[in-house]
Formats: C-alpha cells, sequence, structure tokens
C-alpha cells in the first residue's frame, strides 16, 4: 500500500544491473559539498575509534550497499550510524534520480511513510506530560465520533460477514499508541481494499478530521486491548493532537518538533528546496532491476492532508536529530521536548505478544526484548521502526548507538538489506 502522499511521476525507463564504482568518487564528492542551509544542522564525522568502532568494520555498509546498487535491487541509499552522540558514517550511494543521473546527496529528501507514527507518538506524550491527557482516557473523550464503536464477530470490516455487536470497553490513548485499539489493520488483511475504497481514497481539501471520521465508522477487527494490529491507530492520534492542543496537527509538528530539533528538511509538504532533493520512488520489476513507481489509481489523492500515520517526508541526517533527541533523554542541544522517564516509558513493552519472537512493542516503537530469541545482535532494549519505502532506524540506548538507512523502493520485503545493514553496524563495534 501507498503510504505517502508526496508521489513522483513516471517514466518508462527500465534499470537493469550495471556497475557504478565511478559514481561512488561522485557522491563521496556530493557528501563533501553541501548548501549552506543545509550545514547548519550538519555534524561533523568523527573518527570512528573515538567511540570505539572500527573504521575499517564500518566501511562493509558501503560495500555491501553498493553490492544491492550494482546488482539493481536498489536505485541508491543513504546510511548514516552515530555512537555516542558523534556521527561516525555518513554515506550516499547511487542515484535519487535514474533517468536524469542525478546522485544520491547525504541530504536527500525520502517519504519516510510510517517512520512518521515515532514522530507523532512523541507529539503526544508532550501532550501527556502537560497533563492533558492520560494513557488510560477513552478516546472516544476527544472524539465523540468513536463512542457508537462496533466490532466485527468475523473481524470483517466489510460488516457483509458476522454481527457487529458493542465492544466489551472502550479503546483508549494508549492502545491507540500501541497498536492494541481493535482498529482495522493497516494494508494487512482482506479487507483492505475496502478500507481504501471508503477511507483512503479522499477528496481535495480533505482535512485529518474528515479522515478520522470516516475511519472511526469501519468496524473493529477485535477487542480493544486483546493483541497487537498494526493499523491506522495513529492518524487518529494526530487527530487528539488537533482536539487537546488545539492547533492543526502539522503546524503542532512545525512549531513543538521540527523548530526546536532544527529538523529543516522535515515536512509533510516538501518545499521547492526539498522536491529538487527528492528521491525517486522505484519499484521491482518481474525480469529484473528497477522502475519508477506508479501509484494504483484507487489510492487516497488528497495532497493536503497532514497525517500521523505517514506522509512525512525527511532526510537521514534530520531523523537522525530525532532519534539522538531520543537517545540523550528527550533533550537535544538545549532543547527539552520530553522527559527522560517519559522516554523509557516509551521504550517499554506494552504489548506482551507482539507476534515476533524476541520483541515487543511500545508507545510508538517496537522494542528487542530478547536478542537470542531475535536472532539479532540488538541489544536488549534497543528500539525501532520503519517506513513502507525502505527507510529504516533503530536506538540502542546501551550502546548510545544510532543506525539510519534510507533507501526507496517499494515493495521491498523481499530484500534482506534492512537486517544486513543492522548486523554490520553491530559487527562495527570493538570496545
Amino acid at each position: 500500500m501507498v503510504d505517502d502522499l508526496y508521489r513522483p511521476t513516471h517514466f518508462s525507463m527500465k534499470i537493469t544491473p550495471k556497475k557504478t564504482q565511478l559514481f561512488s568518487i561522485a557522491t563521496a564528492l556530493c557528501c563533501l559539498c553541501l548548501c549552506p542551509y543545509f550545514a547548519d544542522a550538519t555534524p561533523t564525522l568523527e573518527d570512528p575509534a573515538s567511540v570505539g568502532i572500527s573504521k575499517n568494520r564500518l566501511e562493509r555498509i558501503g560495500t555491501v550497499t553498493q553490492q544491492y546498487i550494482d546488482d539493481g535491487y536498489i536505485s541508491g541509499a543513504v546510511t548514516l550510524v552515530a555512537r555516542k552522540g558523534r556521527v561516525v558514517h555518513l554515506e550516499a550511494q547511487g542515484y535519487r534520480d535514474i533517468a536524469a543521473k542525478l546522485p544520491m546527496t547525504a541530504d536527500t529528501v525520502f517519504s519516510i511513510a510510517s517512520m512518521t507514527k515515532p514522530i507523532t507518538s512523541t507529539a503526544v506524550m508532550m501532550l501527556w506530560e502537560e497533563g492533558l491527557l492520560e494513557l488510560n482516557d477513552p478516546v472516544d473523550q476527544f472524539l465523540p465520533e468513536f463512542k457508537n464503536a462496533m466490532l466485527s464477530s468475523t473481524g470483517d470490516i466489510t460488516g457483509k460477514t458476522g454481527t457487529l455487536v458493542p465492544p466489551k470497553s472502550r479503546m483508549t490513548i494508549r492502545q491507540l499508541l500501541s497498536h492494541t485499539s481493535g482498529l482495522a489493520a493497516s494494508g494487512r488483511n482482506p479487507s483492505n481494499a475496502y478500507y481504501t475504497k471508503h477511507v483512503r481514497t479522499s477528496p481535495l481539501g480533505d482535512t485529518i478530521e474528515d479522515w478520522v471520521k470516516r475511519i472511526s465508522q469501519l468496524p473493529l477487527t477485535n477487542q480493544p486491548g486483546e493483541k497487537w494490529v498494526y493499523s491506522h491507530a495513529t492518524d487518529v492520534l494526530a487527530r487528539v493532537v488537533e482536539v487537546v492542543s488545539g492547533m492543526e496537527f502539522g503546524e503542532f509538528l512545525r512549531e513543538r518538533v521540527f523548530l526546536p530539533l532544527r529538523m529543516n528538511d522535515t515536512a509533510h509538504y516538501p518545499g521547492l528546496s526539498q522536491k529538487d532533493r527528492y528521491a525517486k520512488l522505484y519499484s521491482p520489476q518481474e525480469g529484473g532491476g528497477i522502475a519508477e513507481f506508479v501509484p494504483p489509481s484507487n489510492e487516497g489523492n488528497s495532497l493536503d492532508l497532514e497525517r500521523g500515520a505517514g506522509g512525512l517526508t525527511s532526510t537521514a541526517l534530520d531523523y537522525f536529530r530525532f532519534c539522538q533527541m531520543h537517545l540523550n533523554g528527550g533533550a537535544l542541544d538545549g532543547k527539552r521536548l520530553l522527559g527522560r522517564k517519559t522516554v523509557e516509558l516509551m521504550i517499554q513493552d506494552h504489548v506482551g505478544d507482539f507476534q515476533r519472537p524476541g520483541k515487543g512493542f511500545g508507545l510508538g516503537f517496537a522494542v528487542y526484548e530478547d536478542r537470542g530469541e531475535a536472532g539479532e545482535p540488538m541489544t536488549e532494549g534497543t528500539y525501532y521502526w520503519g517506513g513502507a519505502y525502505g527507510t529504516r532506524f533503530f536506538i540502542d540506548p546501551t550502546e548510545e548507538l544510532i543506525g539510519i538507512m534510507m533507501i526507496h523502493l517499494t515493495p521491498n520485503g523481499h530484500l534482506d538489506l534492512r537486517t544486513k545493514f543492522n548486523n554490520l553496524v553491530y559487527q562495527s563495534i570493538i570496545d
């Protein structure tokens, strides 16, 4: 499912595997030549050895990523690694636009899709800290349209099978944050076509209020609090932010999150500067290679909608600032968004059964609970999430480590690059 509102135009050129060694030199130079506007928030690359990381081992990230580019699996990537507040790796490889031969650069803008969710969850917790809402507050206390929520006995949001009955309890803010609210799954069940038709296909000029009212009319697929089901609950949270704060959701993010953190390239609507740096979105082809992605004609088409579950565009460096704020316990460069104990609450497992071995889910993030069971090197307590188009991040409080990978490919579930990136980051630690 397309989860973004700024979409690239289509071109018919099909990209097949080819070597791009000479181009990697050009991209390396581009990383050094950042414009003055961007440089304001650009960290200086530190010596990896100063934070217990091997430079030679860290270079394996670029080697492996380049192979995926050369083999025609992705158009390019931007990767970032930071430890103890110091950025030790920032590499742009490949193209952001293959047809135009525009190189990927450190400040390339990506659609981060569901990486919007942790930002929205942070906004909600800021309001919680101000005493404007409680985690166990019923959602219908703020959004009356959910007072008449009904549950499908078969989990069918079309209502064509089973019966509709009142849920045993009212969904809460905590359940929206932890994806246990009972709302319909996000693009992962047979009813998704119905969801797309009745919710996603929105007329130009729609607001998040209109969007959420349509969501409220769909039956719940399970009892609130019963189990973890990935959904558009974070869109509902965006509307809660509006009602509680008295500000439009996009305005709240701009004034309360992006401005204090100097996330200058993060927005629902990329400005002219950001659009010039926007990475084209690609899709794998049956015969191999990739071509620019064309969204299905029945996808939602509102360009005015500032959602909470997706829709933001950002850069690796901007998102690093968001991650570092969390790793610092809620503050960055003298600007505090959250208290340390609030961050700790957000990254605790709140669901018990996340349906993924060794992992749980907190308030806006997935959390590693048992690396042996997960079969990955991530330290217990590491939290993470990603977006539909291939963007990923993780934050490891124990190692004081942040990893970010930005690619633009849909679908991308067949790639193991995310897992390899995680492994390559961790194998570089030598202290």
